[in-house]
């Protein structure tokens, strides 16, 4: 029975990651054209390009992203593997159709005829933050099942690929070059809000892929390095582990301590750090996901 389950649920996860893309892709449509078109925001990449040509040519948003992501489409197939090619194919051009049937078929609601035109809001910093919270979610979504919603989303892909930049860094990056030409389109001000723009978009992203799983890593070297340990065990119910170190100068053995914690438990160990050994050597960095015991399940 349950190998028959899992079977099912094998072939069923190819619904549930494509019914999630295009779930991603409307959130990320829905912030486009309630937010951030009808602002004039261009929050870089191809829909930032695609609003610059709608607001000065009238080109409908979702045909020119469509028509820029044909080129980016095949370099995906190229580079990331005809998994992702089809996935991105699937996402792009699902975008590109809801971006432009939520703003034909807005007006035909009869509660607000012009929403499309005039989108939820007409405060530009609140149209920054929501419709960009709203843009990343929906990106967010979309690249955690392998796929992208086009235009430099590849790219940025690509780049995660092969070096150590995040996604949300390397979509800053890339955009940051549409916006300074935004700037020259719709002017300064509009430039640094679109600035504001792509920062609420990858942090949004970073957050969703990888920050709700950080947590901090602590090495710690001290002589009262049992007492710690005991109390990190004890007090804060979590594991230590103990490395074999040495001092280079003076050839001693020194134990140092391993753990990991969550942000908030931050507070509470270096309380019990510094009522032990005040003199001890703490080093702290960010971990970007913790798996196994005492946090999520791995899932390698």
């Amino acid at each position: 029975m349950v190998a028959k389950t899992l079977i099912k649920m094998g072939r069923m996860q190819p619904v549930v990651d494509y019914a999630a893309i295009i779930f991603g892709c409307f959130l990320v449509a829905l912030g486009l054209d309630l937010f951030l078109i009808p602002n004039r925001i261009t929050a870089g990449g191809v829909s930032g390009i695609s609003t610059i040509l709608f607001h000065l040519l009238g080109v409908p948003v979702g045909l020119s992203m469509l028509g820029f992501n044909s080129l980016l489409f095949l370099i995906a197939l190229m580079t990331l593997g005809r998994e992702f090619g089809l996935r991105s194919a699937v996402a792009t051009v699902a975008l590109s159709f809801m971006v432009d049937g939520i703003y034909f078929v807005a007006p035909l609601l009869g509660t607000a005829p012009d929403l499309a035109e005039r989108g939820i809001t007409q405060n530009v910093l609140l149209a920054t933050i929501f419709g960009d919270i709203l843009t990343g979610a929906g990106m967010a979504l979309v690249f955690l099942k392998n796929s992208s919603t086009g235009g430099t989303d590849i790219l940025a892909r690509i780049l995660n690929k092969y070096t150590e930049i995040t996604i949300g860094r390397s979509l800053m990056m890339i955009d940051a070059l549409v916006t300074v030409g935004a700037g020259f389109v719709f002017g300064a001000e509009m430039a640094m809000f679109a600035i504001i723009a792509i920062f609420v978009n990858s942090k949004t992203i970073d957050f969703l892929i990888q920050g709700m799983n950080q947590g901090k890593k602590f090495l710690i070297i001290s002589r009262k390095y049992r007492e710690i340990a005991d109390d990190i065990i004890r007090v804060m119910g979590r594991g230590a582990t103990l490395l074999n170190g040495v001092g280079a100068f003076s050839g001693e053995d020194r134990p140092i301590i391993l753990v990991v914690i969550r942000p908030r438990e931050l507070p509470r160990l270096k309380s019990i750090v510094r009522d032990h050994d005040p003199d001890a050597f703490v080093m702290v960095s960010e971990v970007y996901e913790i798996m196994g015991e005492g946090f999520r399940r791995a899932s390698l």
